[in-house]
């Protein structure tokens, strides 16, 4: 009923009687966003009529909106948030023009460089000089995935990515606090 009176989920109403799919993914750093987003665009988005053994998802077929539209919810965390929203920004850019080859594209390139630098040129000395800065590693290491994506996908927000694009399914990003190690969720839900 509350597909039906959202204009943005206005789409969903053609979704009747075909399942909705959750995805779940664990944790395991930049390996699990990369095998989870790969999951994800070989089984939603390439129609793979002659699957090669030897190569997980061939690059050639088009993406299709009609499988990845039956994906209701993501939920991961750590490794398997990253590829979660990785894929929800590849969803978001893909009538744009996003190649096939999005997830080598995006999560090969080297994030943890600028997070290693921070940690080294500005955590260490911090220690025994005691000086204050407005960033941290976890913002430096945000901001490096943010850059991946020309659009800006990833820089907008949970809200106003699922707000504008109804094909971007549920985000649930999981986390644990470093400080009191307690659970936190992150998603569009209250």
């Amino acid at each position: 009923e509350e597909m039906r009176s959202c204009p943005a989920r206005a789409g969903a109403a053609s979704l009747r009687g075909r399942p909705l799919v959750p995805v779940a993914s664990t944790g395991g750093g930049i390996r699990a966003g990369f095998w989870t987003a790969l999951v994800l665009d070989c089984a939603f988005e390439r129609e793979l009529p002659d699957v090669d053994p030897r190569a997980p998802c061939r690059e050639e077929f088009a993406p299709t909106l009609d499988r990845s539209n039956t994906l209701f919810a993501l939920s991961g965390i750590s490794g398997g948030s990253v590829g979660f929203a990785s894929y929800a920004a590849y969803l978001s850019e893909k009538e744009s023009g996003s190649g096939a080859a999005w997830v080598a594209d995006r999560l090969s390139t080297d994030a943890l460089s600028p997070s290693g630098a921070w940690w080294l040129f500005v955590e260490l000395p911090r220690i025994f000089l005691q000086f204050e800065t407005r960033s941290d590693r976890s913002e430096i290491l945000e901001t490096a995935w943010e850059r991946q994506w020309s659009k800006g996908s990833l820089t907008r927000g949970l809200f106003s990515l699922w707000r504008d694009h109804p094909e971007v399914p549920l985000l649930l990003m999981n986390g644990t606090s470093v400080a009191d190690a307690c659970r936190f969720n992150a998603s569009v839900l209250d």
